[in-house]
C-alpha cells in the first residue's frame, strides 16, 4: 500500500510538552480539529504504539503493521470533525486500523494457508530431535498464527481480538459494529473451527483445544 506520513512537530519547550501531555484525548481532539499541530503530534504518540501492535496481530508483518498504522492516524485525523465520541478513541482508531489491515490482506490474499500449517508439522516431525523445547514451541506458535489466517475473515478478526488482544466480547462488539451476542458466537466458533484445522493437520490432540 502507498504509505501516506503524518507531518509532526516537536514541542518548542519542554514546558510545553508537559502541558500538551496532561491533557485528555477529549480536549486533544478538540486542539487536533483545530488543525492544532502539537495535539496531533500528541494523539500520535500516545496511541502509535498500540495501534502497531493491534495491527500486527491483524496483518501478521511488523513493517505493514507500520503501514497500516501510519494509514490509520492519517485517516483519523482528516476525519476527526466526524468522530462522535460514541465510543472511546482507541476504540475508534481500531476501528480504522481494522477497516486499513483487511484492505492490505485482500491485497495478499492467498499468501498463508493450510500448506503452511502442514509444512511446519512436517518440519517438526523430521527434526524434532534434533531440536530444542524453545524451537519446538516456535514451530507451534508459527503453526497456530498460519493456522488462525485460515479462519474466515469474520472468525479470525474475533478470536484475534478475543484471544490474543484480551478484549471482552462488548469490546469486540464495538470494534467489529455487530452485537455483543454476535461477539462472542464468532469468538466460540472461531475457536472450534481452529481446533478442527489444528487436529486435521496433525498440531492437536483429539479432545484438546487450541
Amino acid at each position: 500500500m502507498a504509505v501516506r506520513r503524518l507531518q509532526l512537530v516537536k514541542p518548542a519547550s519542554a514546558q510545553e510538552a508537559d502541558v500538551v501531555s496532561t491533557l485528555d484525548d477529549t480536549a486533544l481532539q478538540r486542539l487536533a480539529c483545530a488543525d492544532d499541530p502539537r495535539a496531533r503530534t500528541e494523539l500520535y504518540r500516545r496511541h502509535h504504539a498500540r495501534v502497531v501492535r493491534y495491527a500486527c496481530y491483524l496483518v501478521r508483518d511488523r513493517d505493514l503493521a507500520e503501514e497500516v498504522a501510519q494509514e490509520t492516524f492519517v485517516r483519523a485525523l482528516d476525519s476527526l470533525s466526524r468522530f462522535r465520541g460514541e465510543a472511546s478513541f482507541a476504540t475508534w482508531l481500531d476501528r480504522i486500523a481494522l477497516n486499513v489491515s483487511r484492505e492490505v490482506r485482500r491485497k495478499r490474499k492467498g499468501h498463508r494457508r493450510m500448506q503452511e500449517v502442514l509444512a511446519l508439522r512436517h518440519e517438526l516431525a523430521e527434526t524434532v530431535s534434533r531440536l530444542d523445547q524453545a524451537h519446538q514451541d516456535e514451530l507451534r506458535t508459527r503453526a497456530m498464527l498460519a493456522a488462525i489466517d485460515t479462519l474466515p475473515d469474520s472468525l479470525r478478526e474475533a478470536f484475534i481480538l478475543r484471544e490474543l488482544l484480551g478484549f471482552s466480547p462488548p469490546e469486540i462488539a464495538q470494534r467489529l459494529g455487530i452485537s455483543k451476542s454476535n461477539a462472542a458466537v464468532r469468538a466460540h466458533r472461531a475457536r472450534r473451527v481452529l481446533a478442527k484445522t489444528l487436529r486435521e493437520s496433525g498440531w492437536l490432540e483429539k479432545g484438546g483445544s487450541p
